[in-house]
Protein backbone atom coordinates (compact mmCIF):
# COMPACT_ATOMS: atom_id res chain seq x y z
CA UNK A 1 0.00 0.00 0.00
CA UNK A 2 1.17 3.55 -0.77
CA UNK A 3 0.38 6.87 0.90
CA UNK A 4 0.64 10.52 -0.06
CA UNK A 5 1.07 12.99 2.78
CA UNK A 6 0.75 16.76 2.77
CA UNK A 7 1.47 19.05 5.71
CA UNK A 8 -0.08 22.44 6.34
CA UNK A 9 0.47 24.73 9.27
CA UNK A 10 -0.85 28.29 9.03
CA UNK A 11 1.39 31.18 9.93
CA UNK A 12 0.64 32.73 13.33
CA UNK A 13 -1.42 35.59 11.90
CA UNK A 14 -3.61 33.12 9.97
CA UNK A 15 -4.46 30.72 12.80
CA UNK A 16 -8.21 30.23 13.01
CA UNK A 17 -8.76 31.40 9.44
CA UNK A 18 -9.68 29.12 6.53
CA UNK A 19 -6.81 27.54 4.63
CA UNK A 20 -5.63 29.66 1.69
CA UNK A 21 -7.36 28.91 -1.60
CA UNK A 22 -4.24 27.36 -3.17
CA UNK A 23 -3.93 24.97 -0.21
CA UNK A 24 -7.60 23.95 -0.42
CA UNK A 25 -7.27 23.29 -4.15
CA UNK A 26 -4.00 21.40 -3.75
CA UNK A 27 -5.53 19.16 -1.06
CA UNK A 28 -8.50 18.40 -3.35
CA UNK A 29 -6.23 17.73 -6.31
CA UNK A 30 -3.69 15.55 -4.50
CA UNK A 31 -6.29 13.55 -2.57
CA UNK A 32 -8.12 12.84 -5.85
CA UNK A 33 -4.81 11.80 -7.41
CA UNK A 34 -4.11 9.46 -4.49
CA UNK A 35 -7.54 7.89 -4.94
CA UNK A 36 -6.93 7.39 -8.69
CA UNK A 37 -3.60 5.74 -7.90
CA UNK A 38 -5.12 3.48 -5.23
CA UNK A 39 -3.10 5.17 -2.49
CA UNK A 40 -4.13 6.50 0.88
CA UNK A 41 -4.05 10.23 1.52
CA UNK A 42 -3.49 12.14 4.73
CA UNK A 43 -3.26 15.87 5.46
CA UNK A 44 -0.97 16.46 8.42
CA UNK A 45 -1.13 19.51 10.67
CA UNK A 46 0.66 20.78 13.72
CA UNK A 47 3.97 19.13 14.57
CA UNK A 48 3.69 15.54 13.32
CA UNK A 49 7.47 15.04 13.18
CA UNK A 50 9.00 16.83 16.14
CA UNK A 51 7.77 19.62 18.39
CA UNK A 52 9.82 22.79 18.19
CA UNK A 53 11.01 22.37 14.60
CA UNK A 54 9.98 24.75 11.83
CA UNK A 55 7.05 23.93 9.59
CA UNK A 56 9.33 22.91 6.71
CA UNK A 57 10.93 20.25 8.90
CA UNK A 58 7.56 18.73 9.78
CA UNK A 59 7.44 17.19 6.29
CA UNK A 60 9.99 14.70 7.60
CA UNK A 61 7.00 13.04 9.29
CA UNK A 62 7.03 10.72 6.29
CA UNK A 63 9.84 8.80 7.97
CA UNK A 64 7.87 8.27 11.20
CA UNK A 65 7.43 4.65 12.26
CA UNK A 66 3.68 4.80 11.60
CA UNK A 67 4.44 4.82 7.87
CA UNK A 68 6.98 1.96 7.89
CA UNK A 69 4.49 -0.57 6.55
CA UNK A 70 3.80 1.42 3.39
CA UNK A 71 5.60 0.48 0.20
CA UNK A 72 5.91 4.11 -0.93
CA UNK A 73 5.53 7.26 1.16
CA UNK A 74 5.34 10.54 -0.73
CA UNK A 75 5.29 13.92 1.03
CA UNK A 76 4.16 16.90 -1.05
CA UNK A 77 3.87 20.58 -0.24
CA UNK A 78 0.37 22.05 -0.14
CA UNK A 79 1.01 24.18 -3.21
CA UNK A 80 1.67 21.22 -5.53
CA UNK A 81 -0.71 19.83 -8.14
CA UNK A 82 -0.83 16.71 -10.29
CA UNK A 83 -1.71 17.52 -13.87
CA UNK A 84 -2.50 15.43 -16.92
CA UNK A 85 0.36 13.06 -17.62
CA UNK A 86 1.41 12.66 -13.99
CA UNK A 87 -0.48 9.41 -13.42
CA UNK A 88 2.63 7.34 -14.09
CA UNK A 89 4.79 9.45 -11.79
CA UNK A 90 3.73 7.66 -8.62
CA UNK A 91 4.76 4.23 -9.86
CA UNK A 92 8.18 5.62 -10.81
CA UNK A 93 8.77 6.96 -7.32
CA UNK A 94 9.66 3.59 -5.78
CA UNK A 95 12.24 5.17 -3.51
CA UNK A 96 11.32 8.68 -2.40
CA UNK A 97 11.51 8.89 1.34
CA UNK A 98 12.77 5.33 1.64
CA UNK A 99 16.23 6.81 1.10
CA UNK A 100 15.80 8.73 4.32
CA UNK A 101 14.73 5.75 6.37
CA UNK A 102 17.62 4.15 8.16
CA UNK A 103 17.87 0.40 8.23
CA UNK A 104 20.37 -1.93 9.73
CA UNK A 105 23.10 -2.78 7.23
CA UNK A 106 23.10 -6.37 6.10
CA UNK A 107 26.14 -8.30 7.24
Amino acid sequence: MNIILQHFEPQAHNIGKPMPYIVQESVKNISAYAERMGAEYKLLSGHPFQEGLRSQCQKCAGINEEYDDYDVVVVLDTDKFMVKGCDKTYSRQRVLLRLMRSTEPES
